[in-house]
């Protein structure tokens, strides 16, 4: 891996403590059921993270969050913005009200420099189409 390429990552990561930030999907069948969005750092408990919690159809119901309920049920959790990347290596727990704890859960550097060469194509193809470029008024400027 170049220089250049490992700086990217790390910035990332930092930047972004590891993908957390962008927030989850707490995906059961391949539905998205709920959305977490990220708080902050549970300071009280090492490696836990807080996030918002927000059912989105009636199988988050059904499933709710204990994790040995959950039984053949195929859940994962999928980042927001690194949507190639899911894990089923986490724990989730209940705090107050609609805010859970989340642990073992991060975006590898190399799936966040991914992602955002995906966002960074498509914000330049929008822009493309929305300001398309006159090559005459160009050629004219040169």
């Amino acid at each position: 891996m170049n220089l250049l390429k490992s700086h990217r990552i790390t910035h990332w990561e930092r930047s972004t403590d590891y993908g957390k930030h962008f927030g989850w999907w707490l995906v059961s069948d391949g539905e998205k059921i709920a959305s977490l969005d990220y708080r902050a750092h549970n300071i009280d408990s090492q490696f836990w993270d807080v996030y918002f919690l927000t059912p989105l159809t009636s199988r988050f119901s059904e499933i709710g969050l204990e994790q040995n309920e959950w039984g053949d049920a195929d859940v994962y959790l999928q980042n927001r913005f690194a949507l190639s990347y899911m894990s089923k290596d986490f724990f989730i727990s209940p705090l107050d009200g609609d805010l859970v704890n989340v642990r073992f859960v991060a975006v590898p550097g190399e799936a966040l420099i991914q992602a955002s060469e995906q966002y960074y194509d498509t914000v330049g193809a929008i822009t493309r189409r929305v300001f398309p470029t006159d090559d005459a008024a160009s050629e004219e400027l040169a």
